[in-house]
């Protein structure tokens, strides 16, 4: 305890603005360890937007970009992660986001978004309204990335759209080529939509960034010849990076 004042555990917003409220107040804060209940989940549209007015973007290397939200959470429920136990799954309207990009790209030059989410696509509907958004800005320069689910629901159309809007690149868990291992997982997703989706951005014209993993419990070396094999047949999309790690 000497080394930290407090600690917020969960979502920071409101507990930690309470603390420089009464810090500011000269009020006393007896808790060391402040806790976000996990029942109560801030709604996002109702959060004001990053105010960079006292940072000077253009000392920064990348000083056209800053980082953005679009949900926090998953709508998944894999086995091998915390996230569903972490956060609570809720998402932002499109228009609110397109209004905070517009007042970024207009007031302070923000050319680039990096969308933090786990997934920017857990409402399909939204992110494609956010893109079509963009473009009816005419915001034609904007470039972003973020995390993807791989969903079979999401056509060469659907990409299309989201490259128009300034996709660059998506990050994808695919975690494993073989159906089975994604059963185990409870990835709720298809191996053929995995490659398709990889496929398609190709087409579209966006890279990617995949995610693996070996040694999942029950995986067997069949299942690791099917990783391999799925690697093999999306060599050559538009992959620009892998992550290959083993389960721990």
């Amino acid at each position: 305890q000497e080394l930290y004042d407090h600690i917020v555990v969960g979502e920071g917003e409101l507990i930690f603005l309470d603390i420089l409220e009464k810090v500011e107040a000269g009020e006393t804060i007896p808790e060391h360890i402040l806790r976000h209940p996990k029942e109560q989940r801030i709604d996002l549209d109702s959060m004001p937007w990053p105010d960079y007015s006292d940072l000077p973007l253009e000392l920064y290397r990348l000083g056209t970009s800053v980082g953005s939200e679009i949900s926090r959470g998953c709508v998944a429920k894999c086995q091998f992660c915390s996230e569903t136990t972490f956060w609570r799954y809720r998402g932002r309207l499109a228009t609110n986001i397109v209004d905070e990009i517009e007042y970024q790209y207009k007031t302070f030059g923000v050319r680039t978004i990096w969308f933090i989410d786990s997934l920017v696509n857990g409402n399909l509907n939204e992110l494609r309204a956010f893109a079509r958004g963009v473009v009816e800005k005419g915001m034609t320069d904007l470039h972003w990335v973020g995390y993807c689910r791989n969903d079979g629901r999401m056509d060469l159309d659907y990409f299309q759209d989201l490259k128009a809007s300034g996709c660059d690149m998506l990050n994808f868990g695919v975690e494993s080529g073989s159906q089975r291992v994604l059963d185990i997982m409870k990835k709720n997703v298809k191996r053929e939509a995995v490659e398709q989706n990889l496929h398609d951005i190709t087409t579209a014209g966006i890279s990617a960034f995949t995610n693996w993993f070996v040694g999942f419990p029950g995986e067997e070396r069949q299942d690791f010849a099917d990783t391999m094999t799925l690697m093999w047949r999306t060599r050559r999309t538009n992959i620009a990076g892998y992550a290959v790690q083993t389960c721990n």
